[in-house]
């Protein structure tokens, strides 16, 4: 294991240098890991560092990104053809080796072998290394983000329902302890990172917090400013002059969520229009990514909100804009709409996402590296109820990996991915 993380580290060095590799190439590079072991497991070779030489010697591995490329290609036409599906190397659609997607490759290898035929897979064995024995298995932990959530609304919650015992006045950090050991109840993933979105009255003047420990792993939280579009109607300057200036801090990475929301009064519209904009503004001003809230009702769908938004969007700032589109809840079609015009954009899936029409097109068909997982706990909890937590991103995970005839696994690492490179 230290001889490979020593080799990828290298090979970090000398394709960084190259401005082949993107920032977020050493947790691609940990994930890289975890999925050689799988694939070493499954064709039982001794060590991590044996198949890297075994890759290397077959051309699959090399230092060059186009090279390795070709010989994942190469990798995965020939197991296709040994399971009797045969395809053409050069149409295996390959993402750049340091690209989350990348990940995808390497699963999919993983479960044709898995889906073998014995006598197939014995042969595949013997092809591919000539002396082998068998080695016992075991399992690798998955790591999940929830990209939207309310953290400070979450635990007023459960300070309410006296679910947990404290005093936030002098337990402030006892508190988030407790409060994300009772969430993860008997949830099997790590959840490496939060994202708290402080977009309501109550939020603003508390206390930023870093991150927590839970069970002997840290729990990075990571804080947004903004105003709820619900609020737009009722919003006074100095309330904005405050908010703005949290904003501005260094504790704030995003700004949001903003946005217009059609579930509110007609009336409270232009209000809503004119503090987007200014969210919008201020994003561009302060480089800043961007947190959408885009809302329909029965009579204006989403297309429309969305068109609304793109126009807004259109006047404030430019393309490269880095946004995040909470709770997206449109079709294919819009998803492609918008990638044309703002194409350093991720979209939110939540429960309410999955059960929007035309979702399965939708899951099938975008990006992976362009979802996220969020729970918008406490709020549209998979359960009915708002007592949502940021562990339960492990239902829309497998909603889309069902969809998409993937391991859950593989959807929970690409989107914390996601999130993790957005969210710098």
């Amino acid at each position: 294991m230290p001889a490979l993380r020593a080799h990828l580290a290298t090979h970090t060095t000398e394709e960084r240098n190259e401005g082949e590799f993107a920032p977020h190439f050493v947790e691609w590079a940990h994930s890289m890991i975890e999925l050689l072991e799988s694939t070493r497991r499954m064709v039982h070779i001794h060590t991590l560092e044996e198949l890297v030489v075994l890759f290397r010697r077959r051309g699959w591995y090399p230092k060059q990104g186009s090279r390795a490329n070709m010989g994942m290609r190469t990798m995965l036409s020939e197991v296709a053809e040994m399971m009797g599906r045969p395809i053409a190397a050069n149409n295996i659609q390959l993402c750049p080796p340091n690209h989350p997607v990348s990940l995808l490759n390497w699963d999919n290898m993983g479960r044709m072998l898995a889906e073998m035929p014995p006598n197939k897979r014995d042969s595949f064995r013997e092809w591919l290394v000539p002396s082998i024995s068998p080695r016992p298995s075991h399992t690798v932990g998955v790591s999940a983000m929830d990209a939207h959530c309310h953290l400070q609304m979450l635990r007023t919650m459960e300070i309410r329902q006296k679910s947990v015992p404290f005093n936030f006045e002098t337990e402030p950090v006892p508190a988030w302890e407790t409060a994300f050991s009772l969430w993860r109840g008997d949830s099997a993933i790590a959840l490496k990172a939060v994202v708290d979105n402080r977009v309501f009255p109550g939020d603003w003047q508390r206390p930023v917090i870093k991150g927590v420990t839970v069970s002997h792993q840290t729990v990075a939280i990571k804080t947004t400013y903004g105003v709820h579009p619900r609020l737009a109607k009722s919003l006074r300057d100095e309330t904005w002059d405050m908010v703005k200036a949290r904003i501005c801090s260094s504790d704030c990475i995003a700004i949001g969520e903003c946005g217009l929301d059609y579930t509110e009064p007609l009336h409270s519209l232009p209000k809503q229009r004119e503090l987007f904009g200014k969210h919008v503004a201020l994003a561009r001003e302060l480089e800043k990514p961007l947190i959408l809230h885009l809302r329909g009702n029965t009579r204006v769908p989403f297309s429309d909100v969305m068109a609304e938004a793109l126009a807004i969007l259109s006047i404030h700032t430019h393309q490269r804009q880095l946004i995040h589109v909470h709770c997206f809840t449109g079709t294919l079609e819009d998803y492609r709409q918008w990638v044309r015009v703002y194409t350093n954009s991720v979209f939110g899936i939540t429960t309410k996402s999955v059960v929007a029409p035309g979702f399965a097109d939708l899951a099938r068909q975008i990006d992976l590296y362009r979802l996220v997982l969020e729970t918008d706990a406490p709020l549209l909890s998979p359960h009915g109820h708002n007592r949502g937590h940021p562990y339960e991103v492990v239902h829309q995970a497998g909603r889309i990996a069902s969809l998409r005839n993937i391991p859950s696994w593989v959807v929970l690492r690409v989107t914390t991915l996601n999130a993790l490179a957005f969210y710098k």
